[in-house]
């Protein structure tokens, strides 16, 4: 991964890459329909510059949602294993009861 300069990674965190689409969008459409006026007009970033970087930010936030969806099934996952073990010590815990008197089995669990 390339290094980014202190001040580019803080602006990174700080961006909302929706709202910029937003007014991207919004430049679009502004510049369909004031395209007659601005003929002559100079340094304005290109129509088909900006819809690029729009489609690539909405392909990137349909990938955004995506992994989200997969990170929340991974944590049901995890939830159900935990819930498994969670069992699993529960019935450990009263075999060692039983097992164990009530010294050793303080001791058992402060190792």
């Amino acid at each position: 991964m390339v290094r980014s300069h202190r001040s580019l990674a803080k602006r990174l965190k700080r961006i909302d890459a929706n709202r910029v689409a937003n007014l991207g969008d919004d430049y679009l459409d502004g510049f369909r329909l004031f395209k007659k006026d601005l003929e002559g007009a100079r340094r304005l970033p290109k129509p088909d510059r900006v819809k690029k970087l729009v489609k690539e930010i909405d392909s990137l936030n349909r990938e955004v949602e995506k992994l989200e969806r997969k990170i929340e099934k991974i944590k049901e996952r995890r939830a159900a294993k935990a819930v498994k073990l969670e069992d699993i010590l529960q019935a450990g815990m009263e075999a060692l009861q039983d097992s164990l008197s009530p010294v050793d089995y303080r001791d058992f669990w402060n190792i």
